[in-house]
């Protein structure tokens, strides 16, 4: 090994030497998560499951009466999820479900359809009479008035006849930051 490399060999094995005393004689450190972005915390949130909204043999849209309500707390924008089994009690007939929001007292089950609807319209055709099939949606929601109470709540019928049903049903509402 030639002078040049030895010296600097010694002078890499005498920097790492220091740094290890000195690590070893400073305090432990805590490690300590991040804190959340302001963007993210205090985010409104609320879910609601409801085992069976009930049926409906209504060709018109009704409420599902889920009664939640979500009050923007930061953003005015809110994601909604919802997700049920749908079925008609008569073979090829569908269920129709749209989502819609209002402010004030939240609509009753079997209610007149009200509020303002969003995202698409679901239709979910039955193969054979009480077929269940998957029904999910999920959309955001904007522009809400932050501090304002708003309900969400599903509208279903029946296509042109039978019943609709949208048992095991569960509706998610989660404000979103911007």
């Amino acid at each position: 090994m030639n002078r040049r490399v030895a010296h600097d060999l010694a002078a890499a094995v005498a920097i790492v030497a220091t740094l290890t005393a000195s690590l070893a004689a400073a305090a432990p450190q805590a490690v300590v998560a991040p804190p959340a972005p302001a963007a993210v915390a205090n985010l409104a949130r609320t879910v609601a499951v409801n085992g069976n909204p009930g049926s409906t043999a209504s060709t018109t849209m009704v409420m599902a009466g889920f009664g939640r309500t979500i009050t923007p707390a930061r953003t005015g924008n809110v994601w909604v999820q919802f997700a049920a089994y749908c079925y008609n009690t008569t073979a090829a007939d569908q269920v129709q479900l749209q989502l819609a929001y209002g402010t004030g007292t939240a609509p009753a089950n079997g209610a007149a359809a009200t509020g303002t609807t969003f995202g698409p319209l679901i239709l979910s055709q039955s193969t054979s009479a009480n077929a269940s099939q998957n029904c999910s949606l999920g959309y955001e929601l904007t522009g809400l008035t932050v501090g304002v109470a708003y309900w969400i709540d599903p509208q279903f019928k029946a296509g042109i006849g039978g019943t609709a049903n949208i048992p095991a049903s569960a509706l998610t509402l989660q404000e979103v930051p911007q």
